[in-house]
């Protein structure tokens, strides 16, 4: 199930600028436009725990080298907070091994959601371009606990928890494929990527969370 989206009269702008809530063309532009120098982040997420992969929703991701790195799916209800709840998931899960329990998830991920949009109106001369509609119009209805977020929120989540997170989708069979990686210039990545947040983008607007596993 998709996260859900209701328009209201409040947020009919932020509906006609879902088509451009997926990764892709903001990635690129901000991939030519982005200064070489990147910052390390400064703790906000601890370095991922070693995990063992131990249910049925694992997914592996084969390099161009033919090796592959395993990966956990941990789903997610699709009450228009999908994104900022995987984002969520994966921060529990890198400190302390475990999810939260389902009230403590959801707060965390409305406040991910404030910060997230308190990242958009601090950086409005540097995003707006991308925003289709009003502005003002657009972050108030971002707010809205339904509205589901995109590519512009994954960006802003990026200086919010001062990690990357990489975009994968799903693939025949087991194996995902990565679509993007934000924040990677501010933010430097650990080697091969470890320190990222990871998330799961199904289409149609829903994300579930991704968490890198050592299966051996």
């Amino acid at each position: 199930m998709a996260c859900v989206y209701i328009a209201t009269a409040a947020s009919t702008r932020v509906a006609s600028a879902q088509a451009i809530h997926q990764p892709g063309a903001f990635a690129r532009h901000r991939a030519s436009s982005s200064p070489s120098s990147c910052a390390s982040g400064l703790g906000f997420n601890p370095r991922p725990l070693p995990r063992r992969c131990s249910t049925t929703t694992r997914a592996v991701r084969r390099s161009v080298e033919g090796e592959g790195h395993v990966y956990e799916v941990h789903p997610v209800a699709g009450d228009g907070r999908c994104l900022f709840r995987s984002v969520a998931i994966g921060m529990a899960l890198r400190g302390s091994g475990g999810r939260d329990d389902v009230g403590t998830e959801t707060a965390r991920a409305d406040v991910l959601r404030n910060a997230a949009v308190d990242e958009l109106e601090r950086r409005r001369a540097e995003v707006e371009w991308f925003i289709e509609g009003d502005f003002e119009a657009y972050c108030v209805g971002m707010r809205r606990p339904n509205a589901w977020g995109g590519e512009p929120e994954i960006l802003m989540l990026t200086h919010v928890v001062e990690t990357p997170i990489e975009v994968f989708m799903p693939e025949a069979g087991e194996s995902l494929r990565s679509i993007g990686v934000y924040g990677g210039e501010e933010y430097c990545d650990e080697k091969e990527g470890e320190g990222r947040i990871s998330v799961l983008f199904h289409g149609a607007g829903h994300y579930e969370a991704l968490t890198r596993c050592d299966d051996e």
